[in-house]
């Protein structure tokens, strides 16, 4: 606080954020009045210093008056980690998906919420769920998906105060395991006769009647079937 260049030694300034008082009334020394505070809101506040009037350090009397600055208070920004539990998964198994949301400036991000979705070869987002982070900043969903090769991304929404982020990775989901057992309708085989192979295909002990059945000796095909309703296939 000045008079045509000379410090203020008497007076008070009091402080305003957005028109909310900020501060009581302070000395001024020499010229100045210092206060900090913590924004707890991003956006354009607006901070207002009210001089009370006093004199100057020369005894001139100096008038009240009132001074405005705004402040840029930026959004905090977060990191998005997601990972996929087990992976990779088996047919018919619930997978948990996970996210921890993070800031390097503060303890916790306990607020949004995350979109997951599938993304397809196109790069399209395809949503499967929209949980809310927990109070320490995690959010999980289950689900249960065809076998494949998945690219899974997680995006946090953000709020007003938190900036949105988004990462994404693989989920591998496995097929059923099958056994497949091989006889003959003879062995030894005489030359010159004819001998039929059965392969017989199950999975956890169900016949599996899809897909085909390659029967090969060394590098010659000799038929690919497709197995019967009991999960056999012949030739």
């Amino acid at each position: 606080v000045t008079g045509n260049g000379v410090p203020a030694v008497t007076g008070t300034v009091s402080f305003a954020l957005n028109g909310a008082s900020l501060t009581s009334p302070t000395n001024v020394v020499n010229g100045q009045v210092t206060t900090t505070f913590t924004p707890t809101t991003a956006g354009l506040p607006t901070i207002t210093a009210t001089y009370s009037g006093g004199s100057a350090a020369n005894g001139n009397p100096l008038q009240g008056a009132t001074g405005m600055a705004q402040l840029n208070v930026e959004q905090i920004i977060t990191n998005t980690a997601v990972s996929g539990s087990p992976n990779p998964a088996t047919i018919g198994q619930t997978l948990t998906l996970s996210v921890s949301v993070t800031s390097a400036r503060v303890a916790n991000v306990n607020a949004g919420t995350v979109d997951f979705g599938l993304v397809d070869d196109q790069g399209n987002f395809n949503p499967i769920g929209s949980p809310s982070l927990d109070a320490v900043g995690h959010a999980s969903l289950p689900v249960t998906l065809d076998p494949g090769s998945y690219t899974i991304r997680a995006i946090y929404s953000g709020t007003d105060n938190w900036a949105p982020s988004v990462n994404e990775y693989t989920q591998v989901v496995l097929g059923a395991a099958t056994t497949t057992t091989l006889t003959s309708s003879a062995n030894p085989v005489v030359a010159g006769k004819p001998v039929t192979f059965t392969a017989t295909v199950t999975s956890n002990g169900a016949p599996r009647t899809d897909g085909t059945v390659d029967f090969v000796d060394g590098s010659t095909v000799l038929g690919t079937v497709t197995p019967d309703e009991i999960g056999r296939a012949h030739v």
